[in-house]
């Protein structure tokens, strides 16, 4: 679709001009009759438009990018590095023997890791003492130093008792979405029933992507089940986490000699997860980058045309006076009508063009004006700068004064 853009606001006005005769158009005149300014002023506006849509497209989605690279997780997934618990290997013995190790200042088991943190959804029984669809939860799997070891806050209640006593297996914890979906006013205590298995809510914790940001944070329920573990997950102090690595690899080696030792870094991980979205972020400034430089080329061609065209007159009006600032503000003035149109037509059509890439996003950055004046201001600025150059050249080049020669 970029290029579809692209190629049509590019080479259709390119075609249309070929189909006329270029150098009496361009001069303003054709068969001794004025051209159309206005077919001028139609080819760029088209530029234009395709130009600063494309632009104002390509701030939206930069401002989303950075929006989801700088928002609170709500877990921190620096200096933490997470392998596959082995086969037919316990994942206690392998907790145990990671945490012994030096520059290791926390180690958990759980289903996965945020960012990928697998669950089931369940239905929770209401007050009547029926399972209800529309009370639905994600029911994660994880121990008691999950929420230690990833940075998790706890707001209320507690965590899970160390050493899992038997009790341990009954009790569970809820975020805040599952507070707010089940309408629990004081939830620490409450019960939740989930088929025949009854849990006690001991603690609340702050919302926690274990999702991409496409998704909002679903109301989740934590408890501890050993027989979904999947992953082990190691906190290192800052800046070791490549030191605890190959230390990590010989515990695995030890423990599953068969085995090949594979290792996940949540943060690339959840930076993979968007390397599509930003290679589309990419692929949207280069084709940005490109519509502009053909709507400079026809801004180029058609200033140089009317700047010759009226080459004595500006000359004459710099030697009375007249600055080049001048100059340039009354020539800008022909391209006023065309940009000001584009804007119009590339304002709804970039937000869109937004809206549409940015539709599987539950996240949005706050609407604001931002980019649309900036892709303006750009456009604006560089067709200037265009128009000056041009208008700087043929004040080189020299004009005539009527009766007179030619005159620098």
């Amino acid at each position: 679709a970029l290029a579809v853009s692209v190629v049509v606001g590019g080479l259709l006005p390119a075609w249309v001009a070929s189909k006329s005769e270029i150098p009496r158009l361009l001069s303003g005149y054709t068969g001794g009759k004025a051209a159309l300014p206005y077919l001028q002023q139609g080819l760029l506006m088209f530029q234009f438009t395709i130009s600063i849509t494309l632009i104002v497209a390509a701030l939206i989605v930069q401002q989303l990018m950075s929006f989801i690279r700088d928002k609170d997780l709500g877990f921190d997934p620096t200096d933490i590095v997470s392998v596959r618990i082995p086969p037919d290997q316990s994942w206690s013995a392998l907790e145990v023997a990671i945490s012994k190790l030096d520059h290791v200042t926390g180690v958990t088991a759980s289903a996965g890791v945020p960012g990928n943190l697998p669950g089931m959804d369940m239905s929770v029984q209401n007050r009547n003492g029926e399972s209800d669809d529309d009370l639905k939860i994600r029911v994660i799997s994880i121990d008691q130093d999950f929420t230690s070891t990833l940075g998790i806050r706890l707001l209320a209640g507690r965590n899970f008792s160390a050493g899992l006593v038997p009790d341990s297996y009954k009790n569970c914890i809820l975020n805040e979405a599952a507070v707010r979906h089940l309408g629990l006013a004081e939830p620490v205590n409450e019960t939740i029933v989930l088929g025949r298995e009854r849990f006690s809510v001991i603690g609340v914790v702050r919302d926690f992507h274990f999702e991409s940001l496409r998704n909002s944070v679903a109301p989740a329920m934590m408890r501890i089940d050993p027989e979904s573990f999947l992953t082990v997950s190691i906190r290192a102090r800052p800046g070791a986490l490549e030191r605890v690595i190959p230390l990590v690899r010989g515990v695995w080696q030890s423990l599953a000699p068969d085995q090949m030792f594979r290792y996940a870094v949540p943060e690339d991980d959840l930076n993979h997860l968007y390397r599509k979205d930003n290679d589309s972020r990419q692929t949207l400034i280069v084709f940005s980058v490109i519509a502009l430089i053909i709507s400079c080329l026809g801004v180029k061609g058609l200033a140089r045309s009317r700047t010759g065209q009226h080459r004595d007159e500006i000359g004459l009006r710099r030697m009375l006076g007249a600055s080049r600032i001048r100059l340039t503000t009354s020539a800008a003035g022909f391209y006023l009508v065309p940009v000001g149109i584009a804007v119009a037509l590339a304002s709804p059509a970039a937000v869109w063009f937004a809206d549409s890439w940015l539709n599987d996003f539950k996240y949005r950055v706050p609407s604001d004006v931002q980019p649309f004046i900036l892709g303006v201001v750009f456009v604006g600025l560089v067709t200037v700068l265009v128009i000056r150059s041009e208008i700087s050249k043929t004040l080189s080049r020299g004009f005539r004064r009527p009766g007179h020669g030619r005159m620098k």
